[in-house]
C-alpha cells in the first residue's frame, strides 16, 4: 500500500496473475488425474479382451482339431460304403 491508503497497480496485477496460474495450474492437475484413471481403466480392458481372445483360440483349435476327426471318419465311412 502506498502511504496514502491506496493500493498500487501492481500488486492488483499480481494478484491477478497468480489467481490465473493457481486456476490453470489446478485445471490442469484435474485433467491429468482423469487422462490417468481413464488409461489404467483402458489398460484392464486390454488385459481382459486379450484374456478372452486367447480362451477363444483356444476354443477354436479344440474344434478344429474334433471337425478333422469328424471328417476322417466321415470318409473312412464313405469309403466303405
Amino acid at each position: 500500500m502506498n502511504t496514502n491508503g491506496k493500493i498500487s497497480i501492481w500488486s492488483v496485477v499480481v494478484l491477478i496473475i497468480s489467481v490465473v496460474i493457481m486456476a490453470v495450474g489446478f485445471s490442469l492437475g484435474l485433467i491429468n488425474a482423469n487422462a490417468t484413471s481413464e488409461i489404467n481403466s483402458c489398460k484392464s480392458e486390454i488385459k481382459l479382451n486379450i484374456t478372452r481372445i486367447q480362451i477363444l483360440e483356444r476354443q477354436y483349435d479344440v474344434i478344429m482339431n474334433e471337425l478333422q476327426h469328424i471328417n476322417k471318419k466321415l470318409d473312412k465311412m464313405t469309403n466303405e460304403k
